[in-house]
């Protein structure tokens, strides 16, 4: 038997055991106290199929905090393509502070065509179902719980996804799943953001959970850069293998509606009437694009990812960037002018790893001109742009060459302009010194 010191000398190992054994105290919750709205609960399940179909399932729970929160969530807009998903609203519920629960009817939901296309209604398949809140009060909790089924694949066999996880928001829990079949390769990039990965069966589910965020409104106050490299998403998965298939998949989906028919044929004869060189004709022809066909500003895959018929642009006289570049390059090809469309982001830059349609939201062209090696950048939507001229923010700058030839994959954009950049300073006052009494004036320009 242990002696009196053995069984003390004992204890005090086991006590110092437990206590190492004790995890370190949570840290203490941010004071969400001043924001008008906090999200105790977000979830987002995501599940694909090998053909490209699947859902995406939201479950939120929210508690309204101010008036100001109340003004925030008083209506719900949930978006979703009409033509290749489905959006079931399971609840829409507000819960008081005494446990009582009052529903909002989803039945009464209406879908609306974006703002930005209330002019041409018909023009995408993208829709909102707009969810007014019955009795929403300060003190209340919202709830609600929609599916967007996603009933048929953009590309055939693949599927791709991005999540950015939010900053600016007060937010208990937010959690995300993405739920995939375990034989399919995907690239998988969450370079800040640890997850969990379990299997069962055929299927393999990644999760992340991020808790306790509260938004420095300080530091957001103090910082007015903007920094491109914020825009990047936390997740991103794509079963595309590389870039070139991406540039592939998108040249012919878009190739299939750049048809030369006597219409197009017969607009490019007379556009070009009297032009002699290649430089010249594609001029011309870009000339009529960008300043004769209404641009409909259009995010890169709100129009849909397949432009309409280069024929159905001219005689309806508008598009988006997409459609745009469709009937340049079908009026290029008309001219025997080799053109390419071009998927760029106005606003982010493109990670090389994760070869996905979801990086981009513009479409400009990449033409080839007479003899010349180098593409010439020409974007139909900046109305008023000189010939060759790209907006600064796409130029020099990361984008996919869309074809299926040799120049299929990644491109840079021109760094340079075709004009020169001017700006003229003039200064024209007086100013005097007090104590001399005398007045000097000056004129300046630079």
């Amino acid at each position: 038997m242990p002696s009196r010191l053995g069984k003390l000398l004992l204890c005090c190992f086991l006590t110092n055991f437990v206590v190492s054994q004790t995890p370190p105290p949570s840290p203490p919750k941010k004071d969400t106290t001043g924001e008008a709205y906090v999200f105790e609960r977000i979830a987002e399940r995501v599940r694909f199929e090998n053909d490209g179909t699947g859902f995406r399932d939201t479950t939120a729970v929210v508690r309204i905090q101010n008036q100001a929160g109340m003004q925030q969530f008083g209506q719900l807009i949930f978006g979703y393509s009409s033509a290749t998903e489905r959006l079931d609203l399971d609840y829409v519920r507000v819960r008081k502070p005494d446990g009582q629960v009052v529903p909002t009817p989803v039945a009464n939901a209406q879908d609306f065509a974006p703002e930005i296309l209330r002019d041409a209604p018909m023009y995408s398949d993208y829709r909102q179902r707009h969810v007014s809140i019955v009795d929403l009060h300060p003190g209340d909790v919202l709830e609600y719980h929609t599916v967007v089924h996603v009933t048929t694949a953009l590309a055939p066999n693949e599927f791709w996804y991005e999540h950015t996880f939010p900053k600016n928001v007060a937010i208990g829990e937010d959690r995300l799943e993405i739920d995939l079949p375990k034989s399919r390769e995907v690239k998988l990039k969450s370079p800040d953001r640890k997850y969990d990965v379990q299997e069962a069966g055929d299927r393999r589910v990644y999760t992340w959970v991020v808790r306790d965020v509260a938004p420095d409104r300080k530091r957001d106050r103090d910082d007015d850069e903007f920094d491109p490299s914020d825009q990047e998403s936390d997740v991103q998965i794509s079963t595309f293998a590389d870039w070139v298939q991406v540039a592939h998949w998108y040249a012919k989906l878009q190739g299939e509606r750049v048809v030369v028919d006597d219409r197009i044929r017969q607009k490019a004869v007379e556009l070009t009437r009297g032009a002699v060189t290649p430089l010249e004709k594609t001029r011309r022809l870009y000339a009529y694009v960008a300043g004769n066909v209404r641009y409909v500003s259009l995010s890169f895959g709100v129009g849909r990812l397949q432009p309409h018929a280069a024929s159905e642009v001219l005689q309806n006289g508008f598009g988006d960037c997409k459609d745009k570049h469709t009937l340049l390059e079908a009026l290029l090809r008309a001219a025997d002018i080799q053109s390419y469309p071009v998927l760029i982001s106005s606003y982010r830059k493109l990670d090389p790893d994760i070869p996905s349609p979801a990086q981009f939201d513009h479409e400009i062209t990449a033409a080839r001109v007479g003899k010349d090696e180098d593409f010439t950048w020409l974007d139909a939507t900046a109305e008023v742009a000189p010939y060759g001229l790209i907006m600064y923010q796409l130029r020099n700058k990361q984008a996919l060459l869309a074809s299926n030839d040799s120049y299929a994959g990644l491109r840079k954009t021109t760094a340079d302009a075709p004009v020169k950049n001017l700006v003229a300073i003039k200064i024209d006052g007086k100013f005097s010194d007090r104590r001399s009494g005398r007045k000097f004036r000056t004129d300046r320009s630079g």
